[in-house]
């Protein structure tokens, strides 16, 4: 009697091992099966298109150039002030000033990235010209520009698309 008892608690672990072994199998094959029906990039799953120097386009003279980073303890991401550039049409090196009071401002933060639809959700963007805070969501066109969309209201009805360009660290020069 003692035989069979211990027997069929043997069975049952080994059941419930199988089980998980089982559950592990299915969810790796069906991740598989979802990235290859898809076309989409290791960066765009793991929301790293982002990382690197963005300029606006505000047409004013002097751009801010944001670069935009993750925090790997939150898995956040967050955007400061860099540099101050001052493109010229039709050249390709931006002058920058490496010395402004705005450098280093965390301009936008708290995005998490949303791999279903392509998009930073959830975030903040200051307003440095006012001290303003506004809802923010992010994502990369087809073009390859950064557009951040500011709104009053956390659904995105109210607001406005800005667009950002990527910029080569290599293209800025201390002017």
């Amino acid at each position: 009697m003692e035989k069979s008892s211990k027997k069929n608690k043997n069975n049952k672990i080994f059941k419930k091992i199988q089980l998980r072994y089982l559950f592990i199998f299915y969810c790796f094959i069906s991740f598989n099966l979802y990235t290859e029906n898809t076309e989409i990039s290791s960066a765009e799953f793991f929301g790293t298109d982002i990382l690197g120097y963005w300029i606006t386009n505000e047409k004013v003279g002097s751009e801010a150039i944001i670069e935009l980073k993750r925090n790997l303890d939150t898995f956040e991401y967050y955007g400061v002030i860099a540099y101050i550039g001052f493109p010229e049409e039709g050249k390709k090196k931006i002058p920058i000033l490496t010395e402004d009071p705005l450098i280093k401002t965390k301009i936008i933060y708290a995005f998490k990235y949303n791999y279903k639809n392509k998009k930073y959700l959830g975030g903040r963007v200051l307003d440095p010209t006012n001290g303003n805070i506004y809802y923010a969501r992010l994502r990369v066109d087809n073009s390859g520009k950064l557009v951040l969309r500011g709104s009053l209201d956390p659904w995105s009805i109210l607001g406005a698309n800005r667009k950002w360009e990527r910029v080569n660290p290599a293209d800025l020069i201390k002017k």
